[in-house]
């Protein structure tokens, strides 16, 4: 077998396990798209369920024929993309077919708004009104519905990205064992080839060193039917020729003479062939020149004594100088303020320590901020930097402006503490006095005197209870907290059972399924969980039994809880007025309160990063999530 065969061989196997590899990709590469189609797919239903909301927000507006139009549309076609979905596992066939069926569901309540709409048109005002709050009750499912798809369809994103994640780690492992595989087989067929290549040439090398000695009766004993045995039987022909005859060795000589002259002719043209690269370089530095001097960033070129090689024109405008003012040139020369400074510094470390550096100074010599970059090298330094003065000033600006800020909030929050406090004073001296006036005068004041006499006191209890709540929420702000675990089943027992202390005669229902712990202020996330069970409690007392659940789990980057309870609900419409303070949805008559306990769980939980909500529905309960930031994430 020939060299050239064997070299054949090796390519073809190389080539080989090339086509394998890419075949691999191509396998990896169909896995990762299909996974991919999926997860657009979850994203699709996302955003058609979106845009269905959107539609029937403007529908409940304005029921135009062209808004109904609009939504049956975008029901039909948010239909043909959910049919058209294919999931291999079962746990997603199964959240399909839930949004299969909340979509149908979503088309139910809209028709029967639309059926309400028509009916309103002929229906005296008493059905009229029927029918409103009928269809307030079939939009709130349809909200409802399209909320539990989205969800779904976010379940089925996550999945299909987990999959992602895993088709790409078995392609990456698959791939590697491939190529090493591949690696492996090549360098074996490679080593076997060499080595019998090697052997022969080993062989001939001590030949010819035998044959060089002066023994021309000597033969490589070489065989086969490659180059190197042709060349062996070659060599043994000529050590035969040369022992036969030494009559040809003058005319040898002289063949040896004109080899070298060939050999000088040949040296001759390789010099000129070294002055032709020679010019080429210089070319090729002047074009290095003119790249560097279109560089949109400040450059200019040490080299290890410092001396200034190259700067381009931005560094020269910059500087307000001319290029033979630094070319050739000692760089402390032309700026002898800068030893000892950040700029010698930081491009000595880079020298010495062979690493590029990175930073922003104030340059004394133009009165301007730079943001600097120099990278070593072996000839010396490159410097790249650019001028960054404006932001600087923006940073100072927004610096200030920030610092403004702080102080405001902070004499703000100072002046409604000190309001607070000081409107304790003269509210105890009228619950005081008034209390006085009915002891000594109860005799003299009329049924109606005395009923005037306990709303005042009353008024007075709910006034500092206002107080207190506002006290409580100015600070928070004021308070440091102090950031640990939190065993969040224990924080729900002890805020529980102070619930069921202050109801003694209610039928209080707990449903937990346990809690995951949380990372916080304990003190403040006690809080939330006290005013969240509390207004549950409170907004439950027209049911016989109240049935409140809480619950929570880990979702990514964070930790998500809820408080829900069976009470008497709110109107979605007004959720925005939730957590404002001295905000309410209900009269005082209704329920008690001051509205600030929601405005402080909205407080607490922002100052932990985290963020809180409210879903409701009138006469049929609510349920208010917050969620904290997982402290492996570093959000604190």
């Amino acid at each position: 077998m020939t060299i050239r065969t064997k070299l054949a061989i090796n390519i073809l196997s190389l080539v080989g396990f090339s086509l394998v590899i890419i075949l691999v990709l191509n396998i990896t590469s169909h896995r990762i798209d299909e996974s991919i189609a999926k997860g657009v797919f979850a994203d699709r239903i996302v955003i058609g369920v979106s845009d269905m909301n959107t539609i029937t927000y403007d529908y409940v507006a304005n029921p135009s024929e062209r808004a109904r139009q609009q939504w049956e549309r975008k029901h039909a076609s948010l239909g043909e993309l959910i049919n058209k979905a294919e999931f291999a596992r079962e746990d997603k066939k199964a959240i399909l077919k839930r949004i299969k069926e909340n979509h149908d569901d979503a088309g139910q309540f809209f028709r029967q708004i639309i059926e309400n709409n028509r009916k309103k048109n002929r229906a005296a005002a008493v059905a009229s009104t029927l029918l409103d709050e009928s269809n307030e009750r079939n939009v709130a499912q349809l909200r409802a519905r399209s909320q539990i798809m989205i969800s779904d369809a976010y379940v089925l994103t996550r999945a299909s990205y987990d999959e992602i994640s895993k088709v790409q780690t078995w392609s990456f492992w698959l791939i590697l064992t491939v190529i090493l595989l591949s690696m492996l087989i090549a360098g074996a067929i490679s080593y076997f080839l060499s080595r019998t290549i090697n052997i022969t040439l080993r062989t001939l090398t001590k030949g010819t060193e035998v044959i060089a000695g002066g023994d021309l009766n000597h033969r490589l004993p070489i065989k086969g039917k490659d180059e190197i045995a042709a060349l062996s039987a070659a060599f043994n022909e000529m050590t035969a020729k040369l022992a036969r005859s030494y009559a040809s060795l003058g005319q040898e000589i002289a063949e040896k003479e004109k080899a070298g002259e060939a050999l000088q002719k040949a040296h001759d043209e390789l010099e000129d062939r070294v002055t032709e690269r020679t010019r080429e370089l210089s070319r090729s530095e002047q074009r290095i020149s003119w790249i560097l001097s279109s560089i949109t960033d400040c450059y200019y070129a040490l080299d290890r004594d410092w001396w200034v090689t190259e700067i381009n024109d931005h560094a020269l405008i910059y500087f307000g100088k001319k290029r033979e003012e630094f070319l050739g040139r000692n760089w402390w020369d032309i700026f002898p303020a800068g030893l000892g400074s950040v700029f010698e510094e930081q491009y000595r470390k880079a020298l010495s320590e062979g690493t590029s550096v990175e930073f922003d100074v104030h340059s004394l010599v133009v009165d301007r901020w730079a943001e600097v970059h120099a990278y070593p090298s072996e000839n010396g330094l490159s410097v790249y930097f650019k001028d960054i003065s404006e932001r600087k000033k923006a940073e100072e600006a927004l610096k200030e402006r920030t610092t403004e800020l702080e102080a405001a909030n902070k004499e703000l929050e100072d002046f409604s503490y000190t309001v607070a406090h000081d409107l304790r004073a003269p509210l105890r001296a009228i619950d005081g006095f008034s209390a006085l006036l009915a002891r000594l005068h109860e005799k003299n004041f009329d049924g109606d005197a005395q009923r005037k006499i306990r709303i005042v006191r009353d008024n007075v209890r709910n006034m500092n209870q206002l107080i207190d709540d506002l006290l409580t929420f100015s600070g928070l702000g004021r308070r440091t907290m102090a950031f640990s675990v939190l065993d969040m089943e224990a924080l729900l027992k002890e805020a529980w059972h102070e619930q069921c202390v202050i109801n003694p005669g209610r039928q209080l229902e707990l449903r937990s399924n346990g809690l995951p712990p949380a990372f916080g202020d304990r003190a403040s996330v006690r809080q939330v969980l006290v005013n969240l069970l509390s207004n549950a409690v409170k907004f439950t007392n027209a049911r016989t039994t109240a049935v409140i659940e809480v619950g929570g789990r880990d979702e990514g980057r964070e930790t998500r809880y809820f408080v829900k309870d069976n009470g008497a609900g709110f109107d979605m419409r007004h959720h925005e007025k939730l957590f404002g303070v001295f905000q309410r949805l209900h009269g005082t008559d209704e329920y008690e309160g001051t509205g600030v306990g929601l405005a402080i769980v909205q407080r607490v939980v922002h100052r932990h990063g985290g963020r809180v909500w409210g879903e409701g529905e009138i006469d049929r309960g609510a349920t208010f999530h917050f969620t904290l930031p997982r402290k492996d994430e570093g959000s604190l």
